[in-house]
């Protein structure tokens, strides 16, 4: 899985303590005698208490750093590469987005990486989740990364009739898998929607049974368990899935 990244504030020493050691050790030999040992003993001294000195009375100048944590896994080894190569891939895609310039598209693409986050975020929570995503991970991120590469060198280049057509059709179907993501998210979501409502089923029987109800059912109005039945064959019919 793709390593955590987090920003950390420290205290970097400064180089005026070596200066101040280097110039102290330089005059010493300049001046005193070194030919014997207590000489090199007291030298040693000296010039350990420049350093010493300048250390404390020098700026201490600050920096944020960004340290690398070592990569959650879930145990499942086929998730943690589908997670941990459209991570990668949607990194890419990301700094593709940078350059360019059409904010349409920045919105549909940063729709995606949304998207992306939140499919690769449950696939990390539910791993039995791995074979939903394998198409998506595998061959849908990288094919969006491709089209926007392509996208980036064409719009560059200086556009006529052909190329605007192109870049068009590269924008119609980045729109048209931002839908499909969308329902590949919600897919994965399939048996939380059925625990629901289940939970709710049973909850409206035992109403009814203690004369708590008057029979009117959420689950008609709301229509939860059709609506997770029809997500799960939209998803297979757009993505094409296992």
């Amino acid at each position: 899985m793709k390593p955590t990244i987090r920003t950390e504030t420290i205290t970097v020493k400064g180089p005026i303590p070596f200066y101040a050691a280097g110039i102290a050790a330089l005059l010493y030999a300049l001046i005193f005698p070194l030919y014997r040992w207590i000489h090199l003993i007291i030298f040693a001294v000296f010039v350990a208490a420049v350093f010493f000195v300048a250390e404390k009375l020098a700026p201490k100048e600050t920096k944020t750093v960004e340290i690398k944590e070592p990569p959650k896994t879930t145990g499942n080894a086929e998730a943690d590469r589908l997670i941990y190569e459209g991570s990668l891939v949607m990194e890419e895609i990301e700094k593709l987005n940078e350059k360019i310039a059409d904010p349409v598209l920045t919105e549909k693409i940063e729709k995606i990486s949304g998207l992306t986050d939140k499919i690769l975020d449950e696939v990390a929570r539910d791993p039995d989740d791995a074979p939903a995503i394998r198409r998506f991970s595998d061959y849908f991120l990288p094919t969006i990364k491709k089209l926007l590469e392509n996208y980036v060198v064409m719009k560059d280049s200086g556009a006529g009739e052909s190329v605007r057509n192109t870049l068009l059709k590269i924008e119609t179907s980045v729109d048209q898998m931002t839908g499909s993501f969308e329902k590949l998210l919600d897919s994965l979501y399939d048996k939380e929607v059925l625990d629901v409502t289940s939970d709710i089923a049973v909850t409206e029987t035992m109403l009814v049974q203690q004369g708590l109800s008057d029979g009117k059912s959420v689950l008609k109005t709301g229509s939860y368990a059709e609506e997770a039945e029809n997500v799960g064959e939209d998803i297979k019919l757009t993505l094409g899935g296992h």
